[in-house]
């Protein structure tokens, strides 16, 4: 009966006027094979971004449009589009994915849902929920079978319908929906047109761009020397390339890459400008992370070598001090041998430090909920720090736990909050720790270039204090590096959070300006629930 019914399908599917009679025969037929009373269907557009034709059916809504669905949340939906294979579930009120229904959504007792493949890209999701009885492997099955009839369907349909549009046409979506900025500036320097990449680049809606100058997107630090060498090559005809810094709507700066090319009519004369403008905001803090990484690797190297040959000094330092101490009567001399073993323990206690960066120790992880591990610390914190620094602590969301070893998540809570404690100390100032869930899809951009798409949980502290100047703020993880007056701090705390951090497989972010603060963000990657599950039975 499913062949009979997959060989209909396919016929009316290719007898559908457009694509969105399609969508609909999809969905419908579907339904009807499966037993499923509600779902939709969900497809993306050309460009691969969501929701460009949409068909619901659910309560009071049924039919094509276009619905706010996303297909990159935490849902069941968004892993088989991430993954491709088709999933059903029977008792999805206890699925841990439940929590992802909004609010006020119908009741939902099963679900089946089925990728829109076709030549190893999804291009759409359909879902279906609350079959009598529940869906079946065959269900799954011919759910499969169905989406990837409709996908090659589709992506034939979408061929044509592209072949009948006139060459413009299809010139302008490109224009319009590329990722860079792209725009046409007149020979004497006025902007004509702006894409929405080089709109969102720079905080302007294209009508406040339209008609000005366009050397309005460039900082003041753009003196008229820059100005002069940038009109004299363009009005020589020629093509201009520079690395240059923006200014965008809100007054603040932003690094980028311009390259104008003439657009000369038939006799040769240049008439007007194209530009092609790249946001380098990304590249810049990938390069600089990743000239932190190897002066941290060449420091941290450097620095556990000189320590083993400390240790040594410090080791006979202890030893003869202590042997000295025993035969010595003399009080005085006591005293004075008593200072050299005391300077011996903390030179010690100094090397075990440098070597903690490098010497991987057994790190006891387990699967905790990390709202829980480090409440105690705070409350360490609101008894120990002077009464005028207020402590906040809120837990905004924690869908999970992540594999931790409890007493070094502590020791970087404490490591963090000593920092801001400083940053606050002259004033009645504020430190936050907040916990909450994190999602990084994979068409977001990281915080840090060294997350992967997938579920974290983020440990944050915000203070009130002094903040940080972009010099100091890129050497603050570095071993020794410190703002203190000398015997004040060794420089050691926010390496130490770096490391552990890391060791976690973990990242960490900062955040800082001169009189406005500091916040330090650190992302643990939820553990599945699987391995929870195995820990707990041990």
């Amino acid at each position: 009966m499913e062949t009979v019914a997959l060989l209909e399908f396919t016929k009316t599917l290719l007898e559908a006027d457009n694509l969105s009679s399609a969508v609909a025969t999809i969905y419908q037929k579907c339904k009807e094979i499966t037993g499923g009373e509600s779902g939709y269907l969900v497809l993306t557009d050309d460009s691969g971004a969501e929701n460009g034709i949409m068909y619901l059916d659910a309560g009071n809504h049924q039919g094509s449009g276009n619905w706010d669905l996303d297909m990159t949340s935490r849902c069941l939906g968004a892993e088989v589009f991430r993954i491709g294979e088709a999933i059903f579930d029977n008792d999805f009120s206890h699925s841990p994915y439940r929590q992802f229904v909004p609010e006020g959504h119908p009741g939902i007792d099963n679900v089946l849902f089925t990728p829109i493949s076709a030549n190893g890209k999804t291009i759409g999701l359909l879902g279906l929920a609350n079959k009598r009885g529940g869906f079946t492997p065959g269900d799954r099955q011919t759910a499969s079978a169905f989406g990837a009839v409709a996908a090659a369907a589709i992506m034939q349909r979408r061929r044509q319908q592209s072949a009948k549009q006139p060459d413009h046409i299809r010139l302008d979506r490109a224009i319009e929906r590329a990722e860079e900025g792209l725009g046409i500036v007149s020979s004497n320097g006025v902007i004509e047109y702006v894409n929405e990449a080089l709109c969102s680049m720079t905080g302007y809606e294209s009508d406040d761009l339209i008609g000005r100058p366009f050397k309005l997107l460039w900082s003041d630090t753009c003196g008229e020397e820059f100005h002069r060498a940038v009109r004299e090559t363009l009005e020589a005809g020629k093509a201009w390339s520079v690395r240059v810094t923006g200014r965008k709507k809100d007054g603040t700066s932003f690094e980028h890459e311009e390259r104008f090319s003439p657009i000369r009519d038939d006799s040769g004369k240049t008439m007007r400008y194209f530009l092609i403008a790249r946001d380098l905001t990304e590249d810049i803090k990938t390069e600089r992370y990743l000239q932190q990484c190897r002066k941290m690797e060449a420091v941290i190297t450097l620095a556990t070598g000189v320590a083993h040959d400390l240790a040594n000094i410090c080791t006979a330092v202890v030893g003869f001090s202590e042997m000295a101490l025993n035969k010595s009567n003399e009080p005085l001399v006591k005293r004075r041998i008593e200072h050299a073993l005391k300077a011996g323990m903390r030179g010690r206690e100094l090397v075990d430090q440098i070597l903690s960066f490098s010497v991987d120790k057994k790190q006891e992880k387990k699967p905790i909920r990390l709202s829980e591990a480090i409440a105690g610390t705070i409350e360490i914190l609101r008894v120990s720090f002077p009464s005028k620094v207020e402590i906040r602590y809120n837990i905004r969301s924690e869908s999970g736990s992540i594999l931790a070893d409890p007493a070094q998540i502590n020791q970087v809570l404490l490591d963090l909050a000593w920092n801001a404690l400083h940053a606050v100390q002259e004033t009645d100032g504020m430190i936050e720790v907040t916990v909450e869930d994190f999602t990084l899809t994979p068409a977001s951009r990281p915080p840090h270039p060294d997350m992967k798409p997938g579920s974290y949980i983020s440990l944050s502290m915000r203070d009130s204090g002094c903040g940080m100047d972009r010099c100091v703020l890129e050497q603050a993880f570095e071993p020794f590096f410190t703002t203190r007056k000398t015997g004040e701090s060794k420089g050691l705390g926010l390496s130490r959070v770096y490391n552990i951090v890391k060791s976690h497989q973990g990242a960490i972010t900062a955040d800082s300006e001169p009189g406005k603060g500091s916040v330090f963000t650190i992302f643990f990657p939820l553990v599945n629930s699987d391995v929870t599950d195995r820990k707990g039975q041990r």
